[in-house]
């Protein structure tokens, strides 16, 4: 099964993150931009949703959580398709047929798969810092929805 894997013919990723896929609605052809995108999980679901014909632009504000994504991309055989914007410039100046917008959180929503964040939990962040932020993400991410497209907003926790 590690070898299944390391030649793409799946991803690991939570129930969660599949269910956003499936709520984004894509479809053949479209071109979708996922702007929380980190290491790419949900970015290599939206590509099989689009196939060969769509293309898939990925964006984090913690450009450091990209690292790995074009990494992930060759290895599912999404290279093609998914592509990662080098600047915020680059991508406000996208129109697409649907925004993911996973945003940024507190990480409780993981807490029954890692019971140890339980003491990280800090209480400004998730009433304070984290709205604002979650609030600048989403205003930014909102712009890059073409007349007519989606915005598919979620956070997992807090």
């Amino acid at each position: 099964s590690l070898d299944a894997w390391k030649k793409g013919f799946f991803e690991v990723q939570d129930e969660g993150s599949q269910l956003i896929v499936e709520a984004a609605g894509s479809v053949p052809g479209q071109v979708v931009l996922d702007y929380c995108a980190g290491n790419g999980g949900k970015s290599l679901a939206l590509a099989a949703k689009v196939g060969a014909t769509g293309r898939v632009h990925c964006w984090d504000v913690d450009r450091s959580r990209l690292r790995h994504l074009m990494a992930n991309a060759r290895r599912a055989g999404a290279e093609q398709i998914i592509t990662v914007a080098d600047s915020i410039e680059s991508v406000e100046n996208l129109r697409v047929d649907i925004v993911l917008c996973d945003a940024v959180c507190s990480s409780s929503g993981t807490l029954r798969r890692h019971p140890c964040n339980r003491w990280r939990l800090d209480d400004r962040l998730a009433r304070k810092d984290l709205p604002a932020q979650q609030r600048t993400i989403l205003e930014g991410a909102q712009q890059c929805v073409r007349l007519g497209g989606r915005l598919v907003y979620a956070t997992c926790s807090l």
